[in-house]
């Protein structure tokens, strides 16, 4: 996990720096990502081993679903450590990127707890969950601030066009050729005030009883690559928030910095944590 951990930060890094990636000279790095892929190229191996015998106890095997469409190590290796980044630190940055906001609006707690004051630890189903409108709102809130992902770049393979967006006037197309990068800033396109109002530096999970913004709100992505495990995400967040908002009548701030300072690498987080004091209902 050490070696996971730092891999992961280093990739993030080549990923700010793009083309320039080539200037990191780092031996630890290539070290660390040799040590994850032969650990997960054994446990591979182990799983399709035990999978071929009968003596998998799972009922959903995802490495034989991948070994289906193909039995090359390498390949299974990075579709299965591309899920494992995916599902490793992203919903507890967007986990704790929320609770950055409600610190900073107790009285967003306050009507939260108002929303899930007849409800018991059982009740807290998806279903439920789904139907706390304002629970959900700022859930919205707090990722529409503060995606866990706020940039967003794809290498173009082969020559295509974007239909527009060129020329003067942004009508145009955009010709794209092998070696070509497209990306986009999810943290600005959550910031448009024509989508979002004039106030959009502002915590106010109100703004979502009127808006329904499609394609300027993507936390997690869009269309047939966006995140599979989004509503699993999104459900440990308003689980982890009801159920501690049923266990604590209020939320303070305890850090002396009020504004959010960004750690951008491969996800965004809060450089100084979330420092927050909950007091026991």
């Amino acid at each position: 996990m050490e070696s996971f951990k730092y891999a992961q930060g280093v990739v993030g890094f080549r990923f700010l720096l793009g083309k320039l990636r080539f200037l990191i000279r780092d031996k630890k790095f290539w070290s660390c990502c040799t040590l994850v892929q032969e650990y997960t190229k054994r446990a591979i191996q182990r799983s399709l081993e035990l999978e071929a015998e009968g003596n998998s106890t799972s009922k959903y095997n995802l490495v034989k679903e991948l070994a289906v469409h193909s039995k090359e190590s390498e390949a299974l290796s990075g579709h299965l450590l591309n899920v494992f980044v995916a599902g490793r630190d992203t919903p507890a940055v967007a986990l704790v990127n929320v609770f950055f906001c409600l610190a900073r609006c107790p009285a967003a707690w306050v009507k939260i707890r108002e929303e899930i004051a007849d409800l018991q630890p059982e009740d807290l189903t998806f279903e439920k969950l789904k139907s706390l409108r304002y629970l959900q709102h700022c859930i919205n809130e707090g990722l529409r601030l503060y995606p866990a992902l706020a940039k967003v770049s794809r290498d173009c393979s082969s020559e295509t066009e974007i239909p527009y967006g060129g020329g003067p006037d942004g009508s145009q197309p955009i010709c794209l050729v092998p070696g070509d990068t497209v990306s986009w800033s999810v943290y600005t396109l959550h910031r448009d005030p024509e989508v979002f109002g004039e106030d959009v530096e502002t915590f106010r999970p109100e703004r979502w009883k009127d808006i329904r913004p499609g394609w300027n709100y993507l936390p997690f992505g869009g269309g047939a690559r966006h995140c599979p495990a989004q509503q699993l995400s999104l459900f440990w967040v308003a689980h982890t928030i009801a159920r501690m908002a049923m266990e604590f009548a209020g939320i303070i701030n305890k850090d002396p910095v009020e504004e959010y300072v960004e750690n951008v690498m491969l996800t965004m987080e809060s450089l100084n944590g979330v420092k927050v004091a909950l007091v026991r209902a």
